[in-house]
């Protein structure tokens, strides 16, 4: 899980939103910024599994710190068995 959250580490700010895109593979959170995409980060399927449980409406356009929030949430970021 590490992987995504230093990825999404990078963008800082109120100004970057993020949106779980489902129809590629891996699953990825596109990384917007002022409506345009400006990076996207790939998944592993324990880690989209988790945010669809975790955030509702991924779909649509939400705050990034709530996708980094929701990552340091998760079993591994507590020591626990759950890796990817």
């Amino acid at each position: 899980m590490k992987n995504a959250l230093q990825s999404l580490e990078a963008f800082r700010g109120n100004d970057y939103h993020g949106r779980l895109v489902q129809s590629v593979e891996p699953w990825e959170i596109a990384v917007l910024r002022a409506g345009q995409t400006v990076a996207s980060v790939p998944l592993t399927p324990t880690e989209g599994t988790y945010l669809t449980q975790a955030i509702a409406g991924l779909d649509q356009r939400r705050p990034l710190v709530l996708f980094r929030c929701a990552l340091r949430q998760g079993d591994w970021a507590q020591g626990n068995s759950m890796q990817a």
